[in-house]
């Protein structure tokens, strides 16, 4: 399924705002779970877009969900927030009609939302609040090591090279 010009919008929008600070790094489509993609029954979960940030702290892991609409809000594919904090990134409009009671159990469990077009010209941001273990441990979702968010960022990032040189006409080595 081809992107809509509103997630290549968002996409870009975070890819300008969220991954180019130094000692940032971010990705698109972070895949967790089951490292063998061909097994049918394994666990997997993909987050639109993960960043790394290398600081004082240690390493602190963003993962970022885009919905361009109330159906892509509302859909029943997973929603991923596997890293420290976890945000919804939507256009405001989106954000708007989307009623309080759906948004309330990721406001509880500390995720965020950030709405890149609010009419004032200033980014929309509800924070996210650190995300606890406990809160996927309750889920039933499993838990994952730094190692494991530095190896599936890579991974990914090392697909999205792969892309750019193979591009005919502009690839790395022509």
């Amino acid at each position: 399924m081809a992107k809509t010009q509103q997630t290549k919008n968002l996409e870009k929008w975070l890819w300008q705002n969220k991954a180019t600070k130094h000692s940032t790094w971010g990705v698109y489509e972070v895949t967790f779970g089951d490292r063998d993609l061909r097994k049918k029954d394994g666990f997997r979960e993909r987050v639109d877009f993960m960043t790394a940030e290398n600081s004082a702290k240690g390493m602190v892991f963003r993962t970022y969900e885009l919905k361009i609409s109330l159906e892509d809000f509302r859909t029943k594919a997973a929603k991923s927030f596997v890293g420290d904090y976890g945000y919804f990134v939507m256009p405001y409009a989106v954000w708007q009609v989307i009623p309080v009671a759906e948004l309330q159990p990721y406001y509880d469990q500390g995720i965020g939302v950030i709405t890149p077009d609010a009419p004032d010209g200033k980014v929309g941001v509800i924070k996210a609040k650190h995300l606890k273990a406990a809160n996927r441990e309750a889920q039933g979702l499993p838990l994952y090591s730094t190692q494991d968010l530095m190896e599936t960022m890579m991974k990914s990032a090392v697909r999205e090279q792969n892309k750019l040189y193979k591009l005919k006409g502009r690839g790395y080595w022509e």
